[in-house]
């Protein structure tokens, strides 16, 4: 794979402070102001995650992912591009929601609640036995706590993250589905992302030799397991021992592989190790030149 050995001067036709202009375009008066419209809930506090495309509310379902990703995004705002005190109020009264109505009090959150926190149904992603919902709710607590310094939420995010290891390395779980594939315990690469991206954001300023453990166990899952050098790809799904299911050994999801890259990219700067991020950016790159489409564009 080819590597820049400086800079390039534009991408995408466009310098890097174009570029950068217009990202910060796209957030402050695109994106942040279509969720005040109507994706928050300044009453309750909260996400709505089904809106019209002019951004008006068609359905009022709060989903685990939603409001767990909502904080993460409002304190990080917070604490990386800009102090404006009111996203870190809407994150902070996000959390107060979240944690009200959808923990389980032993690390285990519930899928979906309606606006005004009633236990609902869920209509969006994931299943009710998986563990991304607890594994987004740490990862917004996280960002908050980094924020806001409440012990509590720095607590409840750990909490998160050990039930979920522990329902994940039980042979009996059932978070993740293969039509065709009758067995529990599988694993998942995208299980694999959410540890190697949250866990670094912890480590940045809390020490816990457990948590480091983790990180590094799902980069060498990442790296070693999941990437099937057979075939160039990365598998989405194998068996709980991390071998391969033979009719999907030639099948992967190129959205979540470069994801789990990029995110595997951070562990790998975490631990300074230079050869696994290398290998990582180029099975990024590779990903994407494998599906890029390459008459219309996109992946």
């Amino acid at each position: 794979m080819g590597t820049f050995t400086t800079l390039p001067s534009k991408i995408a036709g466009l310098s890097l402070k174009e570029l950068l202009g217009a990202y910060r375009d796209r957030l402050f008066k695109r994106y942040l102001p279509f969720w005040e419209k109507g994706g928050y809930d300044p009453e309750n506090g909260g996400f709505m995650c089904y809106l019209h495309d002019d951004g008006r509310v068609e359905n009022d379902q709060k989903d685990i992912w939603y409001q767990s990703r909502g904080i993460w995004v409002y304190a990080f705002l917070h604490n990386s591009i800009d102090k404006n005190p009111k996203w870190l109020e809407m994150a902070r009264k996000t959390r107060d929601f979240m944690v009200k109505n959808m923990h389980r009090g032993d690390g285990t959150w519930l899928q979906a609640v309606n606006r005004a926190g009633k236990p609902a149904e869920s209509i969006g992603q994931g299943n009710a036995d998986d563990i991304y919902g607890a594994m987004f709710a740490a990862g917004g607590l996280i960002q908050l706590y980094k924020a806001a310094g409440n012990e509590e939420d720095l607590k409840l995010a750990k909490q998160s993250i050990f039930k979920s290891v522990e329902l994940y390395e039980n042979p009996n779980y059932t978070g993740v589905r293969l039509s065709g594939v009758n067995r529990t315990g599988l694993r998942s690469q995208g299980h694999s992302f959410m540890m190697a991206w949250i866990l670094p954001q912890l480590l940045e300023f809390h020490k816990d030799s457990r948590i480091d453990e983790l990180a590094r166990e799902h980069l060498d899952h990442i790296l070693n397991h999941f990437w099937n050098n057979d075939y160039g790809i990365s598998n989405e799904t194998m068996y709980h021992d991390y071998s391969r299911i033979p009719e999907h050994a030639a099948t992967t999801s190129p959205g979540h592989t470069v994801e789990t890259q990029w995110m595997a990219m951070s562990e790998a700067l975490r631990e300074k190790n230079r050869a696994a991020f290398d290998t990582l950016k180029d099975r990024a790159r590779r990903t994407i030149e494998l599906s890029w489409d390459y008459i219309f564009g996109g992946m």
